[in-house]
């Protein structure tokens, strides 16, 4: 992070500042900070750039909290909650207030919620998995919830915050999300799989199923198994075929080994139905899919 002061220490006069950020070679974060293009790979790098410039005017009695805490905590957000960074600061009833760069929340913060990363005073592990089950969307704090259980974090500690304040404005929805959630999730996109399974009503899959050889190796794993069915589900994201894939292999050969591995899982019973984010965010869209693999596939049950 740059902030305008150094620049004007440094004989960088104003109207090149201005020019820098009208090139793109500057990235403006809020009034008087700035960031380099080349740093802010992704929406978490500059929402971490930005938390950097705006610690300094928070008091010392406030935490960063929510969303800004989870990104700092190894948590998925969607990248739409990451405008503003989150700050709580310690007070009687739930008040708040937005600014452009900022949200500031007013709520009871007791000593043990206080936690530090990177330097800065955040919210607890727990603390902020609730604090976004309360205010994400539901099937955003499910991934939350999710990927806080996969780190190990136990169910517990997350239900022991929620009693701390029952009152608390979203605390239903947070406790259906915590009891939804399920570690063996291992990315937002199942997560977020899961939530419209279950709202569609179709049955609950068995999660990250994993099929042995004869010789006792694991031949391959699934996302998603329906063994009454004959049929398993793969959410294919970013991971597989985008710029998170295996290191020195091409998108053909990721193909190809995913073809490969449908193979292997027919020798084991089953079919395989795949969908991707945006089948996710059209229900009925998700629905067809899998039905048609209920309908088609080596059934061991009924569908309708």
């Amino acid at each position: 992070m740059h902030r305008y002061e150094d620049f004007l220490a440094q004989g960088i006069t104003p109207a090149e500042v201005r020019r820098r950020v009208s090139a793109g070679e500057l990235i403006r974060l809020r009034r008087g900070a700035f960031a380099d293009p080349g740093s802010l790979a992704t929406p978490e790098d500059k929402h971490v750039e930005l938390i950097a410039a705006t610690v300094p005017a928070i008091s010392s009695d406030s935490v960063l909290s929510h969303t800004s805490a989870a990104v700092l905590h190894g948590l998925p957000v969607p990248a739409s909650a990451l405008a503003r960074v989150h700050i709580t600061r310690p007070g009687k009833g739930h008040g708040g207030r937005v600014g452009r760069h900022t949200h500031r929340h007013t709520t009871r913060l007791s000593a043990d919620a206080r936690a530090e990363l990177r330097g800065w005073p955040v919210t607890t592990y727990a603390r902020t998995v609730v604090d976004c089950a309360r205010s994400l969307p539901y099937a955003d704090a499910v991934a939350v919830v999710d990927a806080a259980l996969r780190q190990g974090l136990d169910r517990a500690a997350l239900f022991e915050e929620l009693d701390r304040a029952r009152r608390q404005p979203g605390n239903v929805a947070a406790r259906q999300a915590v009891t939804f959630g399920d570690g063996r999730a291992e990315s937002p996109g199942e997560s977020r799989s899961r939530v419209v399974i279950a709202q569609l009503g179709l049955p609950t899959p068995d999660l990250q199923r994993e099929f042995f050889n004869d010789r006792g190796q694991v031949d391959a794993r699934v996302d998603f198994d329906w063994p009454d069915f004959g049929v398993c589900g793969e959410f294919d994201g970013e991971t597989k075929y985008g710029r998170l894939r295996p290191a020195g292999l091409s998108l053909e050969q990721v193909m190809i080994f995913e073809k490969q591995r449908e193979e292997r899982l027919r020798e084991h019973g089953r079919w395989t139905v795949r969908w991707v984010s945006a089948t996710v965010n059209q229900p009925e869209a998700l629905r067809r899919v899998i039905e048609n693999g209920f309908r088609h596939g080596p059934r061991n049950g009924q569908w309708r």
